[in-house]
């Protein structure tokens, strides 16, 4: 067996804890370049594969359910008294809680409105009675839906009708009793 020349065991091993010293900096600036390059879809969809349960205070509505649907403008959450859909855009103002972290389950989630708030919005005109929230009104309006292209109305069973710019309506839901 050749004698190993000490001079190089020590250079070798100097090298190989330098490599390592790299690779642990190159790992932690990739984590952060990460962490800081994640929007809020990416989170919101985080949590619904993960199966979490959340608080969301959408323009001072507050509401709790499992992340169903993300794109990217809609949250559609699934609660105790059915789907609600929440429009993500900068003009309505929204903050949430993890209210429950899961430890199990979780899902893929489901393409109900193609991850886009217009089209939930469209879909909530083939319901009679649907309740719409706005920044204006966070406890919504109660009536039939009607999407125009940049607005929405909704009409009240006595009649009344209420049309809100879409960039200020903040949510949608099947009518609440």
């Amino acid at each position: 067996m050749p004698e190993e020349h000490p001079d190089l065991e020590a250079v070798g091993g100097a090298m190989r804890e330098e490599w390592r010293a790299d690779q642990e900096a190159a790992t932690r600036d990739a984590a952060e370049d990460f962490h800081h390059r994640r929007t809020l879809h990416d989170a919101f969809t985080e949590h619904m594969h993960r199966g979490d349960r959340l608080a969301v205070t959408v323009a001072g509505y507050r509401v709790a359910g499992i992340p169903e649907e993300v794109g990217p403008d809609l949250l559609a959450l699934r609660t105790l008294f059915g789907r609600i859909d929440i429009q993500l855009s900068p003009v309505v103002p929204l903050w949430y809680d993890v209210f429950e972290r899961a430890v199990e389950g979780g899902s893929r989630g489901v393409d109900v409105a193609g991850g886009s708030f217009v089209r939930a919005l469209q879909l909530h005109e083939q319901y009679d009675d649907a309740t719409m929230g706005t920044v204006f009104d966070p406890d919504g309006f109660d009536g039939k839906l009607r999407v125009g292209a940049d607005f929405v109305t909704v009409i009240a069973r006595a009649g009344a009708e209420t049309t809100v710019p879409l960039a200020f309506v903040s949510w949608v839901s099947k009518r609440r009793d």
